[in-house]
């Protein structure tokens, strides 16, 4: 069937929207579209990088409404066939709208709360702290507190319990932040920090990116000793990992 000079014209102008609204404007196949479209020279919008941004950060966890809404002129197909080529997932269990608001109010809080919070494992809860931007650097009133009364006198060993997703490094920097020392008596006797922090190597690295995705926590702690889980997801946030 001839196009229309008319159906020409109407092309010309939303050549770009996404391929279910065409079809349905012009009442013909999507191939008999696209043909057409090459035909007059009209090209179809490249993916921007804002966009490309978008789909990164909502693919795995947005539902399609969504996804949708934020991509306008873009099919599902088209978002579909663009996460698959950057190596994009969706997750089987998403996050709703309304858990990550209540995410963004609570990230800062315990690991205990949070897990139990959102029935969630931790390593699924700090990725997901990790995609949303957020920072869990900055020390609570709670954790201020806690480091005040610890650091002091308690053991090496009490502290690291204490803050189980704080590196000594950090500790040790917020203490100095708050003008808390320790006890000379406690400083001397008190065991060394554990080494929690330092440069990773290629060979680490390497482990990480051919085990991070399938292999369990506990096989992944094993392969890498002088790593926490929380050095070890931030690690894999860096290097664009994701477990599946």
């Amino acid at each position: 069937m001839r196009w229309t000079k008319k159906e020409v014209e109407k092309l010309k102008e939303i050549y770009f929207k996404d391929k279910e609204l065409l079809c349905q404007e012009f009442n013909r196949s999507w191939p008999a579209i696209q043909t057409k479209i090459n035909r007059l020279g009209l090209r179809r919008a490249k993916w921007t990088e804002k966009e490309e941004k978008r789909i990164t950060m909502l693919y795995p966890n947005s539902t399609w409404d969504k996804i949708q809404k934020e991509l306008p002129g873009r099919s599902k197909d088209n978002i579909m066939a663009k996460a698959f080529q950057l190596g994009v997932r969706r997750e089987k269990n998403y996050w709703s709208e309304l858990e990550i608001i209540k995410l963004r109010k609570n990230y800062r809080k315990d690991k205990e709360f949070l897990c139990k919070e959102f029935n969630r494992s931790w390593d699924a809860i700090i990725t997901q702290i990790n995609r949303l931007g957020l920072n869990r650097n900055v020390w609570s009133k709670e954790e201020q507190e806690k480091l005040i009364e610890l650091y002091p006198k308690s053991t090496w060993e009490k502290i690291e319990r204490a803050f189980p997703n704080r590196t000594n490094r950090s500790i040790r920097a917020k203490a100095r932040r708050l003008g808390i020392k320790r006890e000379v008596s406690y400083y001397k006797c008190s065991p060394k920090p554990t080494n929690r922090s330092g440069q990773w190597s290629d060979e680490e690295i390497k482990l990480l990116k051919e085990n991070y995705m399938e292999a369990s926590k506990e096989n992944i702690l094993k392969m890498l000793p002088k790593r926490t889980w929380k050095a070890i997801s931030s690690k894999a946030f860096d290097l664009k990992l994701s477990r599946v």
